[in-house]
């Protein structure tokens, strides 16, 4: 019994312990007749390029890539793969992925 209300106890910690960012840094409410200003905005672009893009410059504004590993059929290699995998990795976002299920249908 002792173990279940500890683990009770741990578990509504853990849970409420969760929601206190959300209520401990609430927005301070306006005074007077002010209107809150809007928030800021950002406009995060990504493009998904290939084998069509193979010696073409690529933007550098990009947050995110895609590119695709194929010459337009599961038979023929993109050419510029390795070239367009390094551009995919400058992209502006802390977040690298990748994706092989489409290429291995067993991993």
């Amino acid at each position: 019994m002792k173990k279940l209300l500890t683990l009770a106890v741990l578990s509504l910690s853990i849970l409420s312990f969760g929601f206190l960012p959300a209520t401990a840094f609430a927005a301070k409410p306006t005074r007077g007749g002010s209107s809150p200003r809007p928030a800021p905005t950002l406009e995060m672009k990504g493009y998904d390029i290939s084998y069509p893009q193979c010696g073409k410059k690529l933007p550098t504004d990009h947050y995110f890539g895609i590119v695709g590993v194929n010459g337009g059929n599961a038979a023929k290699p993109n050419d510029c793969l390795a070239d367009q995998l390094v551009w995919a990795s400058k992209a502006k976002s802390w977040i690298k992925t990748i994706k092989v299920s489409s290429i291995c249908k067993h991993c």
